[in-house]
């Protein structure tokens, strides 16, 4: 084997072998996790292609690979291996052709944990990975349907074509969106030029905001939005202040795996430095004062239908943009603009705690055509006077 400085795009080919594969007795499940893992090491993986267990087929679709597709040095072949005899032969016929590996790779020989032997083929270290980079991506969910959009998506087509790939993922039966746009480039900042551009030209916050409508909602959404305008402006140099907006998280004693989740992606998707408590509200609020003294305003969901506070709690400046909205108020705001949401929400889960005093909403209950008892989500409750009947305290 030689090394070689890569000088062309890391591109992946993959040789499905077996042929229970091709007679559908096996799912291939594991092109999935390669092209997955590929992609976040920013190899782009070209083509897929499945055969049988036939050897002078296999050394084929192995030669014509290693012409076609480039990775780190100038051939990468990546063989899922199902079940095939006469492996050996086969890899010695692999190893006649020739196979660069980069500088930065390193050879690793196991041994025969009986003979104590040197293996004859080698592993290789750090080999699927490009030393130049890796493909950026975002998304963008949008309640419109992609015929609506497509003046937008064919606009932003046109535009950052050459710097950006641009797709278009409808999904019919999602609880809060129907098309899904996935945003890929090389370069970090043409993908945050092209996110801008569409986020400032698909549905938002803002086009409800300058509204000709003159609506509840509508009324609610400007007041929510001119509050936190102003508490920005008052509190923090934005958007030119270059920190983190900073998320308070107050963990309770069980909480719901799908909750942690959802936080977790929430921190990535919004750019958010989470402050981790663990403990009861008021106590870790006092502690959050002591150890965040720069902190003098917080942003919180508070509603007026929501419990109120004893005596006793810091006095941070809380800024409640939502304070006067309903129950129904949320969800439309929500569902409108594809703001994603915890899935526990989706299950009849109304209001949040703990997962040994919270279970799905009763109101929400309901029997199926097959006699199975579920629940529908919670944009479906009509009485918001029912929002916490899923929490024992």
């Amino acid at each position: 084997m030689n090394t070689k400085i890569m000088s062309t795009p890391c591109t992946a080919g993959i040789i499905v072998i077996g042929d229970e594969i091709l007679k559908g007795q096996t799912p291939d499940t594991n092109s999935h996790f390669i092209c997955k893992h590929l992609f976040s090491l920013g190899v782009k993986v070209k083509r897929i292609s499945v055969i049988g267990d036939d050897l002078d087929r296999i050394a084929e679709e192995v030669s014509q690979f290693s012409q076609q597709f480039t990775h780190v040095s100038p051939e990468l072949l990546m063989i899922q291996w199902h079940h095939t005899q006469n492996l050996s032969n086969l890899l010695q016929d692999i190893l006649e052709l020739q196979i660069w590996i980069p500088k930065s790779a390193k050879l690793i020989y196991g041994f025969d944990k009986k003979t104590g032997e040197k293996h004859k083929f080698p592993l290789v270290n750090h080999l699927f990975k490009n030393p130049e980079g890796k493909c950026h991506t975002s998304e963008i969910y949008v309640k419109t349907d992609e015929v609506s959009i497509a003046p937008v998506l064919n606009e932003v087509d046109e535009k950052f074509h050459r710097q950006v790939v641009l797709g278009s993922y409808p999904d019919f039966d999602h609880s809060y969106y129907k098309v899904k746009l996935v945003l890929e480039s090389e370069k970090l900042e043409h993908l945050k030029e092209a996110h801008q551009h569409l986020v400032e030209n698909l549905p938002n916050v803002y086009s409800i905001v300058n509204s000709q409508n003159q609506d509840e909602f509508v009324a609610a959404v400007k007041k929510a939005v001119g509050i936190i305008e102003e508490c920005l402006e008052k509190y923090r140099k934005f958007p030119d202040h270059k920190q983190k907006l900073k998320a308070l998280y107050i963990r309770s004693r069980l909480p719901f795996p799908e909750e942690e989740k959802f936080l977790q992606i929430s921190c990535k998707r919004y750019n958010l430095e989470l402050i981790h408590f663990d403990g009861k509200i008021k106590d870790m609020l006092h502690q959050l004062e002591i150890n965040h003294p720069e902190i003098k305003a917080v942003l919180m969901g508070t509603r007026h239908t929501d419990p109120y506070a004893d005596p006793g709690w810091p006095q941070f400046m809380r800024v409640n943009p939502i304070l006067e909205w309903h129950y129904a108020d949320v969800w439309k705001f929500l569902r409108s603009l594809c703001v994603p949401y915890c899935s526990l929400y989706d299950r009849g889960y109304t209001s949040l705690g703990s997962m040994n005093n919270t279970h799905p909403n009763p109101v929400l209950q309901y029997t199926d055509e097959r006699g199975v008892l579920r629940y529908k989500p919670a944009y479906e409750l009509m009485d918001e006077t029912k929002e916490r009947d899923g929490r024992n305290s």
